[in-house]
């Protein structure tokens, strides 16, 4: 190799935002300015009005994902190479990847990213414990309460509910493989089709960013269970409540749930997207 003159696919890839209107004349002068600074990778982030709207204002023109998006980043990617330049592609507007900006979840709901969140009750002398819809196992301090249980006094009790994350309000769960499928047909799917021939051959790389599960996922307990022969609803205050593990089997638990969280990523989110861009 000549290192005094390294081809463009090797070169360090820039991230250019792309984060209001977008035409052709912008992309053209936009990549000339980056060609005559010494750039010559990049990748595209499209970041959609939704994208972070109450932290981060972003006026994204043509939609994300449209047609239009997808002839412009398609242009970017001739501009560039005519250029001399190298283009990835990245599969998410925004960041992280596997919602397609909050599509998915606008279309199945279900699929959004699941966080096991502590809810503090009082319940009241005498009064059973009624469960709410939403919740996986409710503790006394560190013991574990079970419906229709009471106590003699009003007692302070925290119940760890499976919620959708509401911080984005477009996150989607990436350890539930359903979402992965989705995701490859509305993001890779869409621009293999706009691509073509040059993904694979020009195109060599796809961006993925930071894709993760939230603290929970359907099934999550039972698929625990399974592979470890023991109770993680048993274990919820040590994992995402307020007590720091202290035995060899609240630390074991810990570890376990952690891995097994990895492990559902990798099976249902990374595997199948290796698997699509090696085909």
């Amino acid at each position: 190799m000549d290192f005094k003159n390294i081809s463009a696919s090797f070169h360090p890839a820039y991230t250019w935002l792309w984060n209001s209107t977008i035409t052709r004349q912008g992309i053209r002068e936009q990549l000339e300015e980056m060609y005559h600074a010494g750039i010559r990778a990049f990748y595209v982030i499209g970041e959609p009005e939704n994208f972070r709207p109450k932290i981060r204002r972003t006026h994204l023109s043509p939609e994300y994902l449209s047609d239009e998006y997808l002839d412009l980043l398609f242009y970017a990617h001739e501009t560039g190479k005519a250029m001399g330049m190298h283009m990835w592609l990245y599969n998410e507007g925004g960041f992280p990847s596997g919602m397609a900006c909050g599509q998915i979840r606008q279309m199945h709901p279900e699929l959004a990213m699941k966080e096991l969140i502590p809810v503090k009750l009082t319940l009241e002398a005498g009064t059973p414990y009624i469960p709410h819809s939403s919740t996986a196992a409710a503790f006394l301090g560190v013991t574990r309460i079970l419906p229709e249980q009471a106590f003699d006094t009003a007692a302070e009790i925290t119940e760890y509910r499976i919620c959708p994350e509401s911080w984005s309000g477009i996150r989607t769960d990436t350890a539930a493989k359903r979402n992965t499928e989705i995701f490859l047909h509305q993001t890779h799917e869409r621009m293999k089709n706009r691509f073509g021939d040059a993904m694979g051959t020009d195109i060599t790389l796809m961006f993925d960013d930071e894709a993760n599960m939230g603290t929970w996922t359907e099934g999550f307990d039972r698929i625990f269970r399974e592979k470890y022969g023991y109770d993680i609803l048993e274990y919820l205050p040590w994992i995402v409540g307020d007590f720091p593990p202290e035995t060899d089997k609240q630390y074991r638990a810990r570890s376990d749930y952690f891995m097994l969280c990895g492990d559902l990523v990798r099976d249902n989110y990374f595997t199948p997207m290796k698997q699509w861009l090696r085909q």
